[in-house]
């Protein structure tokens, strides 16, 4: 079970959504003590909503095809899907950082 296309594909979806690849490849999903439960960022529009809740589905099968280490940020991010904050959606890219590619 490689999920290593699927990461490509999720890496070409997010370069078409944001115009640029994931920042840099991070070593874990989520801040040090980051807590989205307590986010008080404004809350996203409509389409910035639609694209949070496709992320969370991509990360969720993810998820399902071998990427378990990001379990945790996942479970924690997709309880906020019908009313996410920015913030939420700057953790969501970070979470898509875990894979990111090195730069060639």
């Amino acid at each position: 079970m490689d999920p290593g296309k699927y990461v490509d594909k999720m890496e070409c979806s997010y370069e078409q959504l944001f115009h640029c690849k994931p920042c840099q490849k991070v070593t874990s999903p989520l801040e040090k003590g980051d807590h989205p439960e307590i986010d008080t960022s404004k809350f996203l529009e409509t389409d910035e909503t639609m694209i949070y809740q496709s992320l969370i589905g991509s990360m969720q099968w993810l998820i399902s095809i071998g990427g378990f280490d990001i379990v945790s940020a996942v479970v924690s991010l997709s309880s906020f899907r019908t009313m996410p904050y920015r913030g939420h959606l700057d953790q969501v890219k970070r979470v898509l950082g875990t894979y990111a590619q090195e730069p060639d």
